[in-house]
C-alpha cells in the first residue's frame, strides 16, 4: 500500500522577525555612522611646542632683507647750484651793483645809496624819495648833504625782481661821449660839458666786478659856467664785458664827492 508524502506547510513571514531584522540594521548603520564621524573629529590637543629660539621673520625683516639683498641703484645726476646769485641778462646795462657779486637790492631806495656810496663815494648821501617813472624803474635824488647839487640816479627793477642803477646825471656834468651802451676800445674819448670847482673833473673807467680802475685822470670843463671839456684814456678791457664811466665832481668845503655821472659802457671784444 502506497504511503502519501505530504508537503511541509508553509508559515508567513514572522513580523517581529522582521522587525528585528530592520532594527538590527539600523543600528548597523548608526555605527557606521559613530565611527566615521569619530574619525574626523580632531584628535586631543597634545603638549604645546616649546617656544622658538628665533621668532620668526616679520614683514619688516623681509621687507628690509629685500630692499638690502636688491640691485644697487644709483641717484640721477643733479644740475650744479650756483654759488651766487643770477645774473639778470640786462644787468649789461647798470652799473650797479657788480653784476657777479652777492649784492642784491629790494627796493630802489637801497640801490641808490648802494650805488652812491659803492661808486659814487659819497660820504654820507641824503636820499630824497622815490619818483617812479613807470611800474619797474624811476629816479631818486641824491645830495652829498642837504642844499648841495643834485645827483639824479636811474634804477630799474630787472627781470630776477631786484633793484639796479643804470647811471646817474649830475647838476652841471654832461657826459656827450661815450652814450649808455657805448662800445668802447682803446683809446677812450670824452667830451662833454661841465662846472665844478676849479672846472676839475675826475675821470675813472670802470669794468665790472673789478676793483681796480681801468683808467683814472681828470677832464677840466669851467669853474664859473659850464664849459666844454675833452679827454683821452688808454684802457686794457676785458673782452667783451661791461662797465661804467663815471665822472665826479668835489666840493670846496673838504674835497669830498659832490656829485656823480655815470654811464653803462661795453668793451670791444
Amino acid at each position: 500500500m502506497t504511503r502519501m508524502i505530504e508537503p511541509p506547510e508553509v508559515r508567513p513571514p514572522d513580523p517581529r522577525r522582521r522587525l528585528l531584522v530592520a532594527v538590527l540594521g539600523l543600528v548597523a548603520v548608526l555605527g557606521a555612522a559613530l565611527v566615521a564621524l569619530a574619525l574626523l573629529q580632531p584628535g586631543p590637543a597634545g603638549p604645546a611646542a616649546p617656544p622658538s629660539a628665533i621668532p620668526p621673520p616679520t614683514a619688516a625683516a623681509t621687507t628690509a632683507a629685500a630692499t638690502t639683498t636688491g640691485p644697487a641703484t644709483s641717484a640721477p645726476p643733479t644740475q650744479a647750484t650756483p654759488s651766487g646769485p643770477v645774473v639778470p641778462v640786462s644787468a649789461a646795462t647798470a652799473v650797479w651793483p657788480p653784476s657777479g657779486g652777492p649784492v642784491r637790492y629790494a627796493d630802489p631806495s637801497a640801490a641808490a645809496r648802494g650805488f652812491a656810496v659803492g661808486l659814487g663815494r659819497f660820504t654820507a648821501p641824503v636820499l630824497g624819495p622815490y619818483r617812479a617813472g613807470d611800474s619797474r624803474s624811476g629816479e631818486i635824488e641824491v645830495r652829498a648833504r642837504a642844499g648841495s647839487p643834485v645827483t639824479t640816479v636811474l634804477v630799474r627793477e630787472l627781470e630776477d625782481d631786484t633793484w639796479w642803477v643804470l647811471g646817474s646825471a649830475a647838476d652841471g656834468v654832461r657826459l656827450d661821449t661815450p652814450a649808455a651802451g657805448d662800445v668802447l676800445a682803446s683809446p677812450v674819448v670824452l667830451r662833454g660839458e661841465a662846472v665844478a670847482f676849479e672846472g676839475h673833473v675826475a675821470v675813472r673807467i670802470v669794468a665790472d666786478g673789478v676793483t681796480a680802475p681801468l683808467a683814472t685822470g681828470a677832464v677840466t670843463g669851467g669853474g664859473d659856467v659850464p664849459r666844454p671839456f675833452t679827454g683821452t684814456f688808454p684802457i686794457t678791457a676785458p673782452a667783451g664785458g661791461s662797465g661804467a664811466v663815471v665822472l665826479t665832481t668835489a666840493n670846496a668845503r673838504d674835497g669830498g664827492t659832490e656829485g656823480v655821472t655815470a654811464v653803462s659802457v661795453r668793451f670791444a671784444g
